[in-house]
Formats: structure tokens, sequence, C-alpha cells
């Protein structure tokens, strides 16, 4: 019997495969202590640390889907919110396989590096 995995469990998984394909690329995965924070992990890579936001994809004509918002219960309902590049510095998402997160990874770590650099000159002027 095929157990149906609730958004807690798919983003446990995902933030699990992430982690660890994160680790066997050589990147150091350190994990917050506390809940509730706006990323999963932190990545070392090396000069400085990111904070990832881990996300499960899903397949759609071809392509991995990724939810880019938050959305949690609240005794008002539910609040849904987008990250900011003052929360994250990348989101790292699971989609159809370990590869799919490797590239991901990588594609979304260099995309907000730029992002946050970006942010960084224009505040220092």
């Amino acid at each position: 019997m095929r157990v149906a995995l609730t958004p807690s469990m798919k983003g446990a998984i995902a933030e699990a495969v992430i982690a660890a394909e994160a680790a066997k690329a050589g990147i150091g995965v350190l994990r917050p202590i506390v809940e509730g924070l706006r990323y999963d992990l932190v990545f070392d890579i090396g000069d400085h640390l990111l904070r990832i936001q881990c996300k499960s994809g899903r397949a759609r004509n071809g392509v991995v889907v990724i939810g880019t918002r938050s959305c949690r219960h609240t005794p008002r309902g539910y609040v849904r919110a987008s990250y900011t590049a003052r929360e994250i510095d990348a989101i790292a998402a699971l989609g159809l396989a370990a590869a799919i997160a490797s590239a991901v990874i990588a594609y979304e770590m260099t995309r907000y590096a730029e992002a946050r650099a970006r942010v960084r000159r224009e505040h220092a002027h």
C-alpha cells in the first residue's frame, strides 16, 4: 500500500536529498536548530554561508515546477508569502531525481549570489 505524502513529508524528503547531494558535491551543510526560519539549510561554500530554502518540485510537461512561496497555517487561516533576498540566498529544489537537485542547487546558488551582490552594490552607494 502506498502512503500519501503530506506537504511536510515532501519537504522533509526534499531537504534530506538536497543536503545529501550538496554534501556529495563537497559543500558543507548546516541545519538550523530552531524551526520557523525562512531558510531550511545553510551551505558553507568557502568564503561565505548561503541560506537555502528547500522546495520539492513536480514534473509538468517535461519541466520541473517549483513553488517559490511559503504557505503556513495560522489561527486566522493560511498565510502565503514570497521569499526576499534579505531572508534567503538561494532556492534549491528536488524534482525528478537527485541530478536535478544538484543542477538546481548550482543554478540557484549562482543566480541568487549574483542578485545579492547586485543588491549589496546598490546599497553601498
